[in-house]
């Protein structure tokens, strides 16, 4: 009887609730829990459990595009757009309230550019846009920029990476769960960032969205 009882309490824990969006539920065992949103929208708590005492938020913006000139069919000088801001809350302030409903938007990776062969003096990926959850927000990472230097030779001059947040694991705690790193930059190649990571991408290639997680306060 007393394992039962210890079970049914840890289940407890577990709030019920309903999302409009993508998401998933993780129960790290001994009561503690957390979601991951992927999409963008609705949140609504039909059992508060554990989240009665409070919910850590974790949020990363969307990556940044890359950029690069095209020279003779070459894709050369390369520049990364910055990884997603990321926005951090673990004092367990946020306490939701039961049957509200609460708006998530995943912000998503920015386009990627290219200057094609003399075709464009220079070109300007687009920066990622912001993530909001829980009245907290956190900026998409920073555009990048590539340029040709003239209209018939055969170098580039120098554009810019863009700014942003740097790589780190979800709340900022090493290995937490997945072990998964979000936000920072691809630096070589024409490497998108992954989806859900906030990852700038370097080159020709887009970011990657941004995410929310939530867990129990601990």
């Amino acid at each position: 009887m007393g394992v039962a009882f210890i079970r049914n309490r840890t289940k407890q824990r577990i709030p019920k609730f309903t999302y409009t969006g993508n998401y998933s539920l993780i129960d790290e065992g001994h009561g503690n829990w957390s979601i991951k949103f992927t999409s963008s929208g609705t949140l609504t708590f039909q059992a508060l459990g554990s989240a009665r005492k409070g919910i850590d938020v974790f949020l990363v913006g969307g990556g940044g595009g890359g950029s690069c000139a095209q020279i003779n069919g070459s894709n050369k000088n390369r520049h990364y757009g910055g990884g997603g801001y990321v926005t951090t809350s673990k004092d367990g302030s946020v306490k939701p309230v039961k049957g509200t409903g609460y708006s998530i938007t995943i912000g998503s990776g920015g386009a990627g550019a290219n200057a094609w062969d003399y075709t464009n003096a220079s070109v300007e990926s687009t920066g990622g846009s912001k993530t909001t959850a829980f009245g907290k927000t956190a900026n998409g990472g920073g555009k990048s920029k590539a340029a040709v230097a003239d209209f018939g030779g055969s170098t580039v001059y120098d554009g810019y990476n863009g700014s942003g947040g740097s790589s780190t694991y979800a709340f900022g705690e090493s290995g937490y769960l997945d072990k998964k790193t979000y936000s920072g930059a691809k630096t070589s190649g024409d490497t998108a960032g992954g989806a859900n990571t906030g990852t700038g991408a370097n080159g020709n290639a887009s970011g990657g969205s941004g995410i929310v997680v939530i867990r129990n306060h601990r």
